[in-house]
């Protein structure tokens, strides 16, 4: 029953910064650098 309540909720936002540096930890969260990451597809609207 809460299993299905759970599942039912939208997940919870990663806070994040207006642009991490390029050699931070990546905002979502997957432990890599930024600039491995999310770097082009934040900067090209990818």
């Amino acid at each position: 029953m809460f299993q299905r309540v759970l599942d039912s909720l939208p997940p919870i936002p990663v806070p994040r910064k207006d642009r991490p540096g390029r050699n931070d930890p990546c905002w979502c969260g997957s432990g890599v650098k930024y600039k491995r990451c999310h770097l082009r597809r934040d900067t090209h609207g990818e």
